[in-house]
């Protein structure tokens, strides 16, 4: 029967050992060992998509609009994190999409501001990504 073993995500790269001892019904023992060696992970995470809604022309929004951030990212084991930064507001999600939702400031005059996003994988590595909205001062 084989036996299925799970490496964690978090496992240094280089040889692993695992030994397993079974007993059967008669008493009998027997024990195996296998050796195989960890790659690790140096892939990071690939920023897909970073979206906003609404969509406007040139990213251009006036101040008090209400915008929902939401940044997409996949990796070749697995994404555990991923944070997005606006303004001074942050948000993370340990899945992929993470949304923030923001509010934009008050301006006196056109004022530009940029949304970081950084994904991370289990095994640390990081990618950032950055897009950046205008905002103008409401014409009340």
């Amino acid at each position: 029967m084989p036996i299925h073993l799970v490496v964690p995500a978090n496992q240094p790269p280089g040889p692993v050992t695992y030994a397993v001892r079974t007993i059967d019904r008669a008493g009998r023992i027997s024990e195996r060992t296998a050796t195989w060696n960890v790659v690790g992970d140096v892939t990071p995470p690939v920023i897909t998509a970073v979206d906003l809604s609404p969509m406007r022309p040139g990213d251009l929004y006036v101040a008090g609009d209400v915008v929902a951030i939401t940044a997409r990212a996949t990796d070749d084991v697995q994404v555990s994190r991923i944070r997005i930064e606006v303004g001074g507001r942050t948000a993370e999600s340990e899945t992929s999409p993470a949304t923030l939702v923001w509010i934009a400031p008050p301006a006196a005059t056109a004022s530009t501001f940029t949304i970081t996003v950084t994904a991370m994988d289990l095994a640390g590595n990081a990618r950032t990504a950055s897009r950046s909205i205008s905002v103008s001062p409401r014409a009340d």
